[in-house]
């Protein structure tokens, strides 16, 4: 099982060019990183445990890596409700669990 995963995960990112996306959230400021990986953190614990499926594990792992694959578009991607870009010097961080659309965490609820 974890080949398999490690594979995927191989797939969806490490054979990509990393994209600019990336580059841009390097160069943040150290407190703006460290806040969204605590933010990054916390929304992919809770898709694991929306997509928590024991009967079948492989279509638990293809739909949090292709929730995962979402963030892709960090900065390309708008907020769903506010529209803007950057909200307290943070993208979009949240991704619905069905739709994959960016919210901010402040404008998910």
């Amino acid at each position: 099982m974890g080949f398999s995963v490690a594979r995927m995960f191989h797939t969806l990112f490490i054979s990509r060019p990393v994209s600019s996306c990336l580059l841009c959230l390097l160069s943040l400021a150290p407190p703006l990183t460290f806040l969204f990986e605590i933010l990054f953190r916390y929304h992919a614990t809770t898709a694991l445990l929306h997509y928590q499926l024991p009967q079948m594990p492989d279509v638990v792992v293809r739909s949090f890596m292709t929730w995962l694959r979402s963030y892709i578009k960090l900065f390309q991607a708008p907020c769903q409700r506010c529209g803007k870009f950057l909200q307290d010097g943070l993208p979009p961080t949240w991704r619905d669990f069905r739709t994959l659309e960016a919210f901010h965490d402040t404008c998910r609820q």
